[in-house]
């Protein structure tokens, strides 16, 4: 099985066995429980839905023919070329001296509001936004399911005022998924302050126009 974007998910209370990556709760489908094996362990427990020690099915493997398979299912070595962008950053020195200098974002807000909504460490983008309600067809779409199985009150209380999202180490582990930013932006919070943010939505949240601001300070906390 695979993370439940599909029309039919894993069922409320039901075990699922799978060979992603990841097993966090609700991934599956609200409710439910994913646990991890190999491949082979899911295919050959798929025939009778117990799990099954795959070892007598590829044992029964012809192994001549089985490599005469990879021989042409696997890409031929290829020499792997790596290269580090340097890109010409006077084009935008210039570009900025030309227009007298860097333009200011229209209707940019100086002063940020709020109260606190509490998190603790390793909010995973799968609490943030569940896999069944992407991609969305807006962030504000987005935003009605943001902690939708992890906090439900979540975004009544953002409404209230609460737009304001506190955590602590690791917030936005997980899938990489620019829709949990989305999600949290689409349904009002204004900035995240945490310990640390995972290095792949450290890279979306700015990129989708949400404040995140990194403070280890624990007065703060």
């Amino acid at each position: 099985a695979v993370v439940s974007t599909q029309s039919t998910g894993a069922g409320e209370g039901e075990f699922w066995l799978s060979s992603q990556n990841r097993n966090f709760p609700n991934r599956m489908g609200k409710g439910s429980i994913a646990n991890l094996s190999s491949a082979a362990c899911v295919a050959a427990s798929s025939f009778d839905m117990k799990i099954t020690d795959p070892r007598d099915l590829l044992d029964s493997i012809d192994k001549e023919a089985y490599y005469n398979m990879l021989d042409v299912w696997l890409d031929k070595k290829v020499p792997i070329q790596i290269s580090d962008p340097k890109p010409d950053l006077s084009i935008i020195s210039s570009s900025q001296n030309q227009s007298g200098g860097e333009a200011s974002p229209q209707n940019f807000q100086k002063v940020v509001q709020g109260k606190v909504q509490r998190f603790e460490d390793n909010i995973d983008t799968d609490a943030i936004i569940p896999a069944e309600f992407m991609p969305g067809i807006s962030d504000e779409d987005l935003g009605t399911h943001a902690f939708q199985y992890f906090r439900p009150e979540f975004i009544g209380k953002v409404k209230e005022g609460f737009n304001i999202v506190v955590a602590g180490i690791g917030f936005g582990t997980g899938s990489s998924r620019e829709e949990a930013p989305r999600a949290l932006r689409g349904c009002g919070v204004q900035c995240v302050i945490a310990k640390s943010f995972a290095f792949i939505y450290s890279r979306n949240q700015p990129l989708m126009s949400l404040l995140g601001i990194t403070l280890k300070d624990e007065k703060f906390y």
